[in-house]
């Protein structure tokens, strides 16, 4: 993501001499901007630009450009965004007078962030041009009821997030996988290709997960409480002791190269174990999870933990 970079920041030309550059061009010249949030709307970027390109046609305006940010949330600031903050640069610099979106909630679904962004165009003499809402935001009727607009994508953007946040809770509530397996779990294949991805306890991170809680909270802890055990300490432990992390067991998996060799634990694996200690199993709930063949990898791990 974009380093915010600010509004002022731009070299922004004066209203005067705005004024003369739009009063010697022989058309109006704009700028397009779409944005969407996922690859499963790219079809949605092809069709916004189908949109301005055709209005901008029928109104005799001249398209200097269009400037798309994919994979961009609605929630970024503006300023933050990369194609946005290059065409503010064209704007400031008085290349256009007009930004042209199709829709109000593809500039930002935040509304503190629309009014701030109003208000510094209102102080540049430039335009904001909606074509599912004709305003102007020189006038203070149009302003109000873009804001209403805005809230109200707002307020859409939390009720998506609250539809995903339940959507992802009852999925973990029937151990559904949902993207990289956590660590102490894993995916098995799936029989067939529509086959829901389900989470199951991994023999050996589970007992992987047991050696860091016992040396965190175990006897040799306790007896040195005025020094608790580092993460580094941990990360030495379990080499000496044999355990390999995920990145030597499934390297494949991994999408950067590692900080460290592939048998070696790094801390911030270790403190986000110990940071979500439902990821571990007890004996008994190993004993009671019903894995069928996966089972066998369990026995003699519960034999030595029991």
């Amino acid at each position: 993501m974009a380093q915010s970079v600010g509004y002022a920041s731009f070299n922004w030309i004066s209203i005067k001499k705005r004024q003369q550059l739009e009063d010697e061009a022989p058309k109006p010249s704009v700028i397009g901007y779409v944005r969407c949030s996922t690859n499963d709307q790219a079809t949605s970027i092809e069709t916004q630009k189908h949109r301005i390109a055709k209005y901008c046609t029928e109104k005799d305006l001249d398209l200097i450009g269009i400037y798309t940010d994919e994979n961009v949330s609605g929630v970024v600031p503006l300023e933050k965004r990369k194609c946005f903050s290059h065409l503010l640069a064209r704007v400031a610099s008085g290349e256009a007078s007009t930004i042209i979106i199709c829709k109000l909630d593809r500039l930002t679904r935040n509304a503190r962030d629309f009014k701030n962004l109003v208000h510094e165009f209102l102080q540049r003499w430039v335009l904001i041009m909606c074509l599912d809402m004709p305003f102007n935001i020189r006038d203070r009727h149009s302003r109000m009821m873009a804001s209403f607009v805005a809230e109200f994508a707002e307020q859409e953007r939390d009720s998506i997030r609250e539809r995903v946040a339940d959507g992802f809770e009852r999925k973990r509530q029937k151990f559904e996988c949902l993207g990289t397996p956590p660590y102490g779990w894993c995916s098995p294949p799936r029989v067939e290709e529509k086959e829901k991805r389900v989470l199951v306890p991994d023999p050996v991170e589970q007992d992987t997960i047991a050696r860091i809680f016992e040396k965190r909270d175990g006897i040799e802890a306790l007896a040195r409480r005025e020094r608790p055990v580092s993460y580094a300490e941990i990360c030495r432990y379990l080499k000496q002791i044999g355990c390999k992390p995920r990145k030597f067991l499934h390297p494949q998996v991994r999408k950067k190269p590692p900080k460290k060799p592939l048998d070696e634990w790094e801390p911030e694996t270790v403190k986000a174990i110990l940071e979500h200690p439902e990821l571990q199993l007890t004996v008994e709930q190993l004993q009671e999870w019903e894995v069928n063949d996966w089972m066998d990898g369990f026995r003699p791990i519960l034999k030595k933990r029991a």
